[in-house]
Parts: structure tokens; sequence; C-alpha cells
């Protein structure tokens, strides 16, 4: 399967779902009423994709397994300057939801599954002009994650801007690392053991 129409697909469709309106997985009701579906929810419509298991996006038949991660910087989107206190916990905690957690520890485990042909994990960046998303952050997470190297390939889309009502301060970039699931050597144990600890200070 090639990796990069699988990015082309789900690149595109995170550019069409409006994610800065939406939870990950949870449906929610703006003030006037107007229900906003989650993240995932919006994706798997768009790729005629399921949840499975503890993945969040699972597609074409079941051969793409993708875990999707927002990043916000801000609070709230009435409050863009609002600083989010968990942005880094969820990003890069070691213990707990976060984005490197998933890479570690869900990832690893689809590698060498029948049937399974394309793993990856999709990180969308929300900030806002007043507090911007660190990149350094992000190569930080692949850094720590293993995702740097080859058999991983990443993919990413130019930031842009909000054009929904409501949003326009805020900006959305999505990250996406993906691997072959069975590339035929790969030892799991020897990957895992090599991957950098998150610095202490």
């Amino acid at each position: 399967m090639n990796l990069q129409t699988v990015a082309d697909r789900i690149l595109s469709a995170v550019a069409a779902i409006a994610p800065e309106t939406r939870y990950e997985e949870d449906d929610w009701h703006d003030d006037e009423g107007t229900l906003f579906k989650g993240t995932n929810v919006m994706l798997r419509s768009a790729l005629n994709g399921q949840h499975k298991e503890w993945f969040d996006l699972v597609f074409d038949r079941d051969r793409v397994w993708i875990q999707v991660k927002h990043s916000w910087t801000w609070m709230t989107y009435r409050k863009p300057n609002g600083k989010n206190g968990a942005y880094r916990k969820h990003l890069l905690g070691e213990v707990g939801n976060s984005a490197l957690i998933d890479a570690r520890e869900k990832l690893p485990r689809l590698i060498g599954r029948l049937g399974v042909d394309v793993i990856g994990l999709l990180v969308i960046a929300l900030d806002s002009d007043q507090r911007l998303h660190s990149q350094t952050d992000i190569e930080l997470l692949a850094d720590l994650a293993g995702m740097n190297q080859e058999p991983w390939k990443s993919y990413s889309q130019p930031r842009w801007k909000s054009k929904v009502s409501g949003y326009e301060s805020i900006g959305i970039q999505p990250f996406l690392w993906l691997r072959p699931a069975n590339d035929g050597s790969i030892d799991i144990a020897r990957m895992q053991a090599a991957i950098p600890k998150l610095p202490t200070a």
C-alpha cells in the first residue's frame, strides 16, 4: 500500500472537517445549540472507517490503523490567549493518554499483525495567533517515539487559519507519521529499548 496515497487521503479529510470546532471523540453543542460531532467521528465518516479495539480510525477494510490526537495550545476558542495547562502532558506525557504513549505502546502492538498494512499517528496541532504551537515539541515527539527514522515517513500540511465564524484566530496544522505494519525487519523489544526517555529538566 502506498503511504503517500494514504497520507493524502487522511490530510485531505482533516482539512475538510474543521477540527478546530470539535473535540477528539465527544460531540458537543455550542451556545446556539449547534451540534458538533467529534473529530474522530467525522474522520471515520469521511474515510468510511470505524473505531476498532483501541484505535481511533481504521479504514480500507481494516488495512489502515491510525491513532488521532488533538494538541491544543489554547484554553477555548472563546479565550484563544488562555493557556492550555495540559498541552505538554497530552502531547509528551510519559503516562496516561498522551500522543507519546500511543506511539510507544499502542502502535507497536500492530506490527506484524496479519491483514494490517499501515499504522500511524495523526497529531492535529491547534493553536492561536496569541499562542503558536511549538514545532520543537512536534520534533521532540517524533524523536522520543522513534518516528524520525525508517521505516516511518512523516507528512504534514502548512498551517492554515480557520474560516469558521468565531474561530478566525485559530490555526490548524496536521502532522502525520505512517509506516508499514510489516517490513520483515522489526524486533519490537529491541525497538522499544532503543527509544530515548523524555528529558526530566
